[in-house]
């Protein structure tokens, strides 16, 4: 790799250890959404604050 590589590749690494919404390609990000949405539908309803069971008062 030649110093160009080296120094993007770097400043890749430390953008998205500074922003980690950055992503080099569409596709990271889509990879990204898909985990954090399978994470999320794990989870549902374990611990946290389960909306589905909040009863609107006075309507």
């Amino acid at each position: 790799m030649d110093r160009d590589g080296i120094v993007a590749a770097v400043h890749s690494q430390m953008a998205r250890a500074m922003y980690p919404l950055i992503r080099d390609t569409s596709a990271e990000a889509w990879r990204d959404a898909e985990a954090k949405v399978a994470q999320m539908a794990a989870s549902e309803g374990a611990g946290g604050h389960d909306h589905r069971r909040v009863v609107a008062h006075g309507q």
